[in-house]
């Protein structure tokens, strides 16, 4: 899909004008159901892109539309299970990045979400999950380090709560138990007020 056809649909579903965000919405819908790997692979650029080239809006509002993307709408159904093999990959090598390094708050928490549906729409056990996305947890467990910055590690600890019932014991069974363990306990007495909190929620 067009970059600048996506940014100006993106731009359109922000308006006030109730016409032209119909379609806006009209032509993601389309866009979604024919060729669906082309549109996660033009939001995924916009991710990818610096804030001097698209604004802080723009790249939330991708979040957004990957989000709907993968979790389905009453107008517009999941297609996660559909995409290319590369596609998935792609995104959710993208939403992980941007969760770690975009210098928007809301764009790391929309990216968040992203991952967390991918999560919840794909996988059904630990299992599934180290199958089908095997580096997620331990590029969450890394975001949760004072090696990255404290909303970094707020965003991931939420990724983890998002995901609970799905990860669900496997966090602390055998082979993950200590790591576990050792990440509860660090962000309970992490320095930022807003990682105890998100440690919290988890534990």
């Amino acid at each position: 899909m067009d970059l600048a056809v996506l940014c100006g649909a993106l731009k359109a579903t922000q308006q006030p004008d109730g016409e032209a965000r119909k379609e806006a919405e009209a032509l993601l819908d389309k866009a979604a159901e024919g060729q669906p790997d082309q549109l996660v692979g033009a939001l995924c650029q916009l991710l990818q892109a610096s804030p001097s080239d698209v604004a802080d809006a723009l790249r939330q509002e991708a979040t957004v539309i990957l989000r709907q993307l993968v979790e389905g709408l009453p107008t517009r159904k999941s297609v996660w299970e559909s995409l290319q093999a590369g596609t998935k990959t792609a995104a959710r090598e993208q939403v992980l990045l941007s969760v770690k390094n975009d210098p928007s708050g809301p764009v790391r928490r929309g990216a968040g979400q992203v991952v967390s549906a991918i999560v919840n729409e794909a996988a059904e056990d630990m299992q599934e999950i180290q199958k089908d996305w095997p580096e997620l947890l331990r590029t969450l467990a890394q975001f949760t380090t004072s090696a990255c910055e404290a909303p970094v590690r707020v965003v991931a600890l939420g990724i983890l709560r998002d995901i609970a019932t799905v990860v669900g014991e496997g966090l602390f069974e055998d082979d993950n138990r200590k790591s576990s363990v050792s990440m509860l306990a660090s962000t309970l007495s992490d320095g930022a007020p807003e990682v105890r909190a998100a440690g919290a929620q988890l534990s």
